[in-house]
């Protein structure tokens, strides 16, 4: 991955961090997780940067809080956030309820640092 300036988000009023990253050349809003494992694609998000699925072929691939997840394994060809660009990104899609996308390890794990400090998630 090439430097660039570090990417600084700022806590938002509910505690979380957001992020807007370009997935397959469309923009998603994400939840920053950085307790996620995967990048997590909403079904309604997969649509429109052009995965294909079909929730009938959703099987448990997980759990989470509230039990099993059911959803969908998929590679996401680019994710794009400021300076870090990356290919053939391990991902899932998930329906039943997920309002929210989440940008997880999968991604994160590509990028030189994480850290938290002060309300603010620096990506470096």
């Amino acid at each position: 991955m090439p430097a660039g300036p570090a990417i600084v988000i700022e806590r938002r009023a509910d505690g979380h961090y957001y992020a807007d990253a370009l997935v397959n050349g469309r923009q998603v809003h994400f939840l920053v997780d950085t307790g996620a494992s995967g990048v997590v694609l909403t079904m309604d998000d997969a649509r429109r940067v052009g995965l294909p699925f079909n929730p009938y072929e959703f099987r448990v691939i997980g759990k989470g809080a509230s039990g099993d997840v059911r959803g969908k394994l998929v590679t996401i060809d680019r994710i794009v956030l400021g300076h870090v660009d990356a290919a053939a990104v391990p991902g899932a899609i998930i329906g039943d309820g997920a309002r929210i996308s989440l940008l997880g390890q999968s991604f994160l794990s590509r990028i030189g640092s994480v850290s938290i400090a002060d309300g603010r998630m620096t990506l470096r």
